[in-house]
């Protein structure tokens, strides 16, 4: 079994920040390793995000919170450099890393059921998936809710946690997450609703997750997107709901399809290199190289 594992390098940069630079290139590395091994990879395609995105085109005030902790990110651009020179970690101008693993996740599923569906194995060859197909295994690895919570499958989050907090030798070191097709498709419609903080997307006005829990509850658990545009309209009126709802949804939505990324964009991701394999020695830092994949 091959697995090949979509990573966010975003947030191993975020993730890996200590005091020092280099007890912060320790901690990526380290992470980096633990995953490998935790996940059992044999290859692996990482992106990152860099400058700023379309979303600040649709909403200027994206992530505007997040200005508040720059004193957190010294190192976020090295963190990143080190990623992209040293496992070669790929991006895409106005693009996030969580729309290129949200994207060639959908593709390389799509292409692993069907290797000749609408042309995709024409389209997935910046991939060269192998050709026993049924053989690959997918892993996104990310600790971001919007790829682990958005998209169904087992993920795998490579943050750090302790089990018991007065214990400090009690570290999960990265844990499996499932998500089921229901799971991915109520997260997708609650952040409609309820918006995302972290984000500063503000979804309906008033309306947060214990709303939105009343809310399914009267639908018997499954609201329509009719439904939720039915909420905007209802609080702010007919063109005002519509705007609002359509304002959200592009820049909740990842982009994971061609649709998206010429709507958006305006062209597909074309240039994303191959996959790379892995290959473990003993005693010495794993060795990434090109793959033919």
């Amino acid at each position: 079994m091959k697995k090949l594992l979509l990573i966010d390098g975003d947030g191993l940069a975020f993730h890996s920040l200590r005091e020092s630079l280099e007890d912060s290139l320790t901690a990526l590395d380290e992470k980096i390793v633990n995953m490998f091994e935790k996940t059992e990879a044999t290859h692996y395609v990482m992106f990152l995000s860099k400058g700023r995105y379309f979303r600040h085109s649709v909403y200027p005030d994206y992530k505007k919170r997040r200005e508040n902790y720059k004193d957190r990110k010294t190192w976020i651009r090295t963190l990143k450099a080190v990623l992209e020179e040293k496992y070669d970690a790929q991006w895409m101008e106005e693009v996030e890393a969580d729309d290129l693993v949200a994207y060639f996740y959908n593709k390389s599923f799509l292409y692993l059921q069907d290797p000749d569906f609408l042309g995709l194995a024409e389209e997935c060859a910046n991939l060269k998936m192998l050709e026993e197909a049924e053989q690959v295994e997918l892993i996104i690895c990310t600790p971001d809710k919007d790829l682990l919570q958005s998209i169904p499958g087992k993920h795998f989050n490579y943050s750090y946690k302790l089990e018991d907090r007065d214990n400090p030798n009690s570290v999960i070191a990265g844990w499996w997450i499932e998500t089921s097709v229901d799971e991915a498709a109520e997260f997708s419609k609650m952040q409609l609703v309820a918006g995302d903080s972290s984000d500063n997307v503000p979804g309906i006005e008033g309306r947060g997750i214990k709303y939105w829990e009343k809310f399914c509850l009267a639908k018997v658990g499954n609201p329509s997107y009719d439904d939720i545009l039915e909420e905007y309209i209802t609080k702010y009126g007919v063109s005002q709901g519509i705007y609002n709802f359509q304002f959200n949804y592009r820049v909740l939505r990842l982009l994971d399809s061609d649709q998206d990324f010429i709507r958006e964009i305006g062209k597909l991701p074309e240039n994303i290199t191959t996959s790379k394999v892995l290959k473990p020695k003993e005693e010495e830092p794993i060795n990434v190289e090109n793959a033919e994949f």
